[in-house]
This record gives C-alpha cells, sequence and structure tokens, in this order.
C-alpha cells in the first residue's frame, strides 16, 4: 500500500481542516468481546511478567479467541507466545483476515479534544509543500 496518497490527504487535512471524503466516516466503538479482549491480553502479559507462563497463555490465548481480527492484540501477542510477528502464523492471521473481509475495530471519535487542537498538533509535526524542516 503506497503511504504518500495518504500522507497527501493528511497534509491537506492540516493545512485546510477539511476531511478527505474517505476519512469522514466515524469507527464503531469496541465491543464488549473486544474490550474483554484486551482485559485478557493484559491479565496475560502481567501473568508472564510473573513467571506464571501457563496462566499467561491461556490469557493472551483467549484474547485472540474473543476479538479475531484485532492486529493490537493478535500480533502483539506473538513474540509472548513465543512466535515471529512477522512470520508465516503471522502471514496465515494475515489471510484470515483478508477472507473474513478485512474487518476493523477502533474507538469512535470522542470529542475529547477538540479538532482545531488536532490541526494544530498535526501542522507541527507535518511536513507539508512550502514548510520547511
Amino acid at each position: 500500500m503506497a503511504a504518500e496518497p495518504h500522507l497527501s490527504q493528511l497534509r491537506h487535512w492540516a493545512a485546510t481542516g477539511e476531511v478527505p471524503g474517505d476519512g469522514a466516516s466515524v469507527v464503531a466503538d469496541l465491543s464488549k468481546d473486544e474490550v474483554t479482549a484486551r482485559l485478557h491480553f493484559r491479565l496475560g502479559a502481567e501473568a508472564l511478567r510473573q513467571g506464571k507462563p501457563e496462566a499467561g497463555r491461556r490469557n493472551l490465548e483467549r484474547a485472540g479467541e474473543l476479538a479475531p481480527y484485532d492486529w493490537t492484540i493478535r500480533r502483539a501477542a506473538m513474540p509472548l507466545l513465543g512466535e515471529d510477528p512477522f512470520g508465516q502464523r503471522f502471514l496465515d492471521l494475515y489471510d484470515e483476515w483478508q477472507d473474513a473481509g478485512a474487518p476493523t475495530t477502533g474507538c469512535r471519535w470522542s470529542g475529547g479534544m477538540r479538532r482545531r487542537n488536532l490541526v494544530e498538533r498535526a501542522r507541527a509535526l507535518l511536513p507539508w509543500p512550502g514548510r520547511r524542516m
């Protein structure tokens, strides 16, 4: 996937405040299973830190069952479970995700940060034509 079209849209948004047509959609809230999955992930990671590999594996695997296409959980769990996050298991997961229609997860815009503040931050961080870095 080429990054430049997306970076161009982001720069345009930062410069003008205009949201691209394909960027105006709202992402749904996390489902109950997705929230529970993130809790299991956290429990699994903590269990591993405390030297409890069975509890860690059990919780990390449960997290993956509850949110099978949440990359935050599935890919982050791979090295914790001794798997290569760039290896065959990841490629298999990617194929499963594609076969399922490439579903996405995430949180809805909460409005907690004003859009103007986001634009100001983006302008400060992103290069765009005419700006010296």
